[in-house]
């Protein structure tokens, strides 16, 4: 059949020799298959997946389409794909034309494929005349035989650069080739390679051993030379790479960590430390003065020391949201920068000291999901045993997972109770909780290939519900017999009695107060004689967010003002188009306000905003989503040296911004 249809006598060949030989042009044109929607989607696997996957499919259509038309309609042994013509045409032209004329990307796009279209009607008039040959013969012989070297040597930069991770400090991957044989000496090229120089030496060398073993193997009429010596050339880059490099850096991404909305930790297999560019380890304990995340696409931006940085020097954090965070180090005024990492992959990580840069490459980096923009809830059942869904979310590759965490800060544990694909009922694993756990809280999430972790919101448990009850009459019992003279433990007091009668109180708002009540009540079960003692009881610090609350003594009567910090009343209008203004009455007794807001009922994501002067009773809220219902809550609060004591919260008061 074979010889019927491709007529192999007559051409001198055989079945064995024609797969060989397309093994051989497969391995050496599959590059295409990749650099096709690399440079289409500028390097955007990560960040435009659906269009990547769709430059793939239709690169491999057309190079299936146009090699099977000349195999059985030409009868030649040749391979057809796209070339490196067009595709940089696209990915550079069409920029360009957007930047210099100001059009749409989709205009600039139609133009390019119309230049496209004229392009090919010429092509077509020139080969139908022959005049495409007499322009071939019209250029020098020189030029023409250094055209095959040339379009290698651009494969070697774009493949060493872009898909291997070599970078030169100096240029960037696409400099690679410059940096390396450009350079003079070898001492010069180390200084221009930098944290590339190793990587690219294993490279260069390779692509050396790799060419004269195709040359020999050739020589010696060895059939597949070229298949054999690509072969050879990956084994001698690997066996290199694992001995000689001794590291592959990787960077692991958490989303909603104790630090921060994103979490990036800096990792390796082989030895304890990383490669960098002065060929020596990162001490651990050495001075850090900044670093530079660094986008696929180039975009930069720094993170500051003790801002942004840094659970150990391999671990950062920052947020894009909240600019004011309460959780862990992230705070910085440069939220709107880190924001514009969103759906971008991190590829390098460069470390500031002052014995120089430390740089990371990262082969596949770290990419910043997108925060998954619905609310999602779930309940557990009366008996704790399993927890549903409300909402079953469709995310790619994603797992559900329910912790019971105690303790805060540094003694916080968690206990994993499920942990598993998403469904929309799982049974829970309760064995995993020591017997003598404290109370903590329940937290949800899900996560995913498509977005950063989501937190799904829990109303609050009935267990937790008896805790709160249970911890309030001993709250009621401990200011009788204190004569009402501890403001802290009355508001955490009257706290609870508002999360009890809430139908949109949260298990996490619930787990909060119910560690602030325990630590609370904790002096007054310890001191034997609460009316007639001497002793005051000790400062008791909050496991919650908010600063440490001084408890005063169960026998002198208070005399501070704080006795009678009031329940605000709120009042809420539209100023203009992101803007709120809130309105509260003035508390004599107050040294300032604290304002509470978030998109959620449950106030999830919340922000707040500190007015530090007593005689203000207005602010306008800023930068805030348009056509967006926001909620709202007001509470004054009296500083005592360094601690503050808190009023009660407002009602919760809601209205959509203009």
């Amino acid at each position: 059949m074979l010889e019927k249809i491709f007529k192999l006598k007559e051409n001198n060949t055989t079945a064995k020799t024609e797969i060989i030989a397309g093994l051989t042009t497969f391995m050496t044109m599959a590059y295409i298959i990749a650099l096709n929607p690399n440079l289409l989607t500028g390097f955007g696997k990560d960040t435009m997946p659906e269009l990547w996957n769709g430059v793939f499919l239709a690169t491999c259509i057309a190079s299936a389409i146009g090699t099977i038309v000349m195999a059985f309609l030409a009868n030649k042994p040749f391979a057809m794909a796209p070339g490196m013509g067009l595709n940089s045409f696209f990915a550079v032209v069409v920029t360009n034309i957007v930047a210099l004329t100001g059009m749409t990307y989709v205009a600039s796009f139609q133009a390019a494929l119309c230049i496209v279209l004229v392009e090919g009607i010429v092509f077509l008039i020139l080969s139908v005349l022959n005049i495409r040959e007499k322009i071939v013969d019209a250029i020098p012989l020189g030029v023409r035989l250094g055209i095959a070297p040339a379009i290698g040597l651009m494969l070697l930069n774009i493949g060493v650069g872009s898909n291997a991770g070599v970078y030169s400090e100096n240029g960037g991957p696409f400099y690679a080739m410059r940096d390396f044989f450009g350079a003079l000496t070898p001492s010069l090229a180390k200084t221009n390679m930098g944290s590339g120089y190793s990587a690219m030496v294993l490279s260069v060398v390779t692509m050396f051993v790799g060419l004269f073993a195709i040359v020999v193997l050739a020589q010696r009429g060895v059939k597949g030379a070229v298949l054999l010596g690509i072969l050879i050339s990956s084994i001698i880059y690997w066996a290199g790479e694992a001995i000689f490099l001794g590291t592959n850096p990787f960077a692991s991404l958490a989303t909603a960590s104790t630090w921060g909305e994103y979490e990036i930790e800096v990792k390796e297999n082989s030895t304890k430390y990383l490669r960098n560019s002065r060929e020596d380890t990162f001490p651990v304990g050495s001075t850090i003065q900044g670093i530079i995340l660094e986008t696929t696409d180039g975009y930069k931006v720094g993170l500051e020391h003790l801002s942004n940085i840094w659970v150990q020097p391999y671990k950062l954090a920052f947020n894009v949201n909240n600019e004011a965070a309460t959780m862990g180090i992230a705070k910085s005024d440069n939220t709107a920068e880190f924001k514009k990492l969103v759906n971008k992959t991190i590829q390098k990580i460069t470390y500031l000291t002052p014995d120089g840069n430390y740089v990371y490459a990262f082969t596949d980096g770290a990419f910043i999901k997108p925060a998954y923009a619905e609310e999602i809830s779930g309940t557990f059942s009366s008996d704790m045993k399993t927890f549903t869904l409300n909402q079953v979310p469709t995310v790619k590759n994603g797992t559900l997972n329910v912790l019971y965490t105690v303790g805060s800060g540094r003694k916080k544990t968690s206990y994993t109770l499920y942990s598993d694909a998403v469904q929309k009922t799982v049974s829970l694993d309760f064995g995993s909780i020591p017997a003598d756990a404290e109370a903590g809280t329940y937290s949800v999430s899900i996560a995913s290939d498509d977005y950063a972790d989501i937190s799904v919101a829990i109303p609050i448990t009935d267990q937790q519900k008896e805790q709160l009850s249970s911890l309030l009459k001993q709250a009621e019992a401990a200011l009788a017999k204190a004569a009402a003279n501890d403001q802290v433990l009355a508001a955490h007091k009257d706290e609870a009695v508002e999360l009890l009668k809430s139908t949109s109180a949260t298990s996490a708002d619930a787990a909060d107060l119910i560690n602030e009540l325990t630590e609370l009540l904790k002096p007054y079960q310890n001191t034997e004689t609460p009316d007639t003692g001497d002793k005051t009881p000790e400062t008791q610090p909050s496991e919650s967010n908010q600063t440490p609350e001084t408890q005063p003594s169960n026998t002198t009567p208070s005399t501070d003002k704080t006795s009678s910090l009031a329940k605000q009343t709120v009042k809420l209008k539209a100023f203009g188009k992101g803007k709120l203004k809130v309105s509260w009455k003035k508390d004599k007794n107050a040294s300032g306000y604290e304002i509470t807001y978030s998109t959620k009922k449950s106030f999830k994501n919340k922000k707040t905003v500190v007015v530090k002067s007593k005689k203000t009773t207005s602010k306008v809220i800023k930068k805030l989503k348009s056509k967006k219902t926001y909620y709202v809550k007001v509470r004054s609060y009296k500083k005592s040296g360094k601690t503050k004591v808190y009023g009660s919260y407002s009602k919760v008061k809601s209205l959509r911004s203009k």
